[in-house]
């Protein structure tokens, strides 16, 4: 599925900054990311993510009382951004800023969820797409080393917030029994995107994005020496991979995950 068209699907990753070439840098180092040459984009300094031949995503310094949260931001494209409001306000959910039109992105809109997890969501101008992005969405374990993989949300109340996301963006649920946490796969179109877990008492509620990495361990490493910060892990996770969570010296958190050979 073209995750550019399909309604409900995760479709691209920014990092929102208050110091680009630092970020840049750091994440250079980290994953061997190249990036674009830095340009302007709907008023703010941008510069597209690189992975191979592939570009995977972007980063762009956020002037102050940017909309946007800083940290990595998820985007989940939609097909008509109008009627996909109206859902998340009523079921609960709140519009935080737009819908705007972004040249050479398309329609967006800033959202949180009834807990306050914050999405962006895209009615794409597929015309203008960034030159090497991938209009097919792939399972994790077939993403390249280096390249987002999966995305997941820790929400306070897991059987509310399928409801609520189940709701608009049409998205079904599996739950992965004998896991080391209680967790559901998120899918759509039959296809699995994500996941959804219930975090412990007074753990706010986020969106996480992963980077498939080769060795989770050098990737810890190397982020250490580069001054990142390990949040968590690494830990296994039996029949999935090993996991980490890094923070950048900037600020922006995501997870380094070396898959195993599951069906994810």
């Amino acid at each position: 599925m073209n995750p550019f068209t399909t309604h409900g699907v995760f479709s691209w990753v920014e990092l929102m900054t208050a110091d680009l070439a630092a970020a840049k840098k750091f994440y250079g180092e980290v994953f061997g990311w190249r990036f674009s040459a830095s340009h302007e984009a709907a008023g703010f300094e941008s510069a597209e993510i690189g992975v191979g031949r592939e570009t995977i995503g972007s980063m762009a310094a956020g002037p102050p009382g940017c909309p946007v949260p800083p940290g990595w931001n998820t985007y989940v494209t939609v097909t008509d951004i109008a009627k996909t409001l109206e859902h998340i306000v009523g079921l609960g959910g709140r519009v935080v800023f737009g819908p705007q039109d972004i040249p050479g992105v398309g329609r967006c809109a800033v959202v949180r969820d009834p807990w306050g997890a914050v999405l962006l969501t895209v009615q794409h101008a597929i015309s203008s797409l960034p030159p090497g992005v991938v209009p097919e969405f792939r399972p994790a374990r077939m993403t390249p080393v280096g390249a987002f993989s999966w995305w997941g949300l820790l929400t306070p109340d897991a059987a509310a917030a399928k409801a609520f996301y189940g709701g608009v963006f049409g998205w079904t649920f599996e739950n992965v029994p004998d896991y080391a946490y209680e967790y559901d796969v998120i899918a759509q179109d039959g296809q699995m995107i994500g996941g959804l877990m219930q975090g412990p008492a007074g753990t706010g509620p986020c969106w996480s994005v992963y980077v498939r990495v080769a060795d989770t361990d050098a990737i810890c490493d190397n982020a250490r020496r580069n001054g990142g910060t390990i949040l968590h892990g690494p830990e296994d996770l039996p029949a999935v991979g090993r996991l980490a969570v890094l923070q950048d010296p900037t600020g922006g958190v995501l997870c380094a995950m070396q898959w195993s050979m599951c069906n994810l």
